[in-house]
């Protein structure tokens, strides 16, 4: 599902009248903890045996009735 239609189906869920739900509130949220779970990992990558690589991470979220979004569980090497 693309970002708008996503959007469009969370501002019609929620009720909300004004504002973007999700670009405003929710995806920032995202980006904060996706961004939190790599520096919670970044010590245990190995940059000399990864060298011209690089890692493909899937990031699994689940949006609570809150519109607060909580991190499932993270893949590596999803399937493109």
């Amino acid at each position: 599902m693309s970002y708008e239609k996503i959007s469009k189906y969370i501002k019609k869920l929620s009720g909300v009248k004004d504002g973007d739900p999700f670009n405003g509130t929710i995806l920032p949220k995202m980006k904060e903890i996706a961004l939190e779970a790599v520096k919670a990992t970044y010590r245990e990558l190995d940059p000399a045996r990864k060298e011209f690589n690089f890692e493909l991470l899937g990031m699994d979220f689940m949006v609570d009735s809150n519109l607060k979004p909580w991190l499932i569980e993270i893949n590596t090497n999803p399937c493109l």
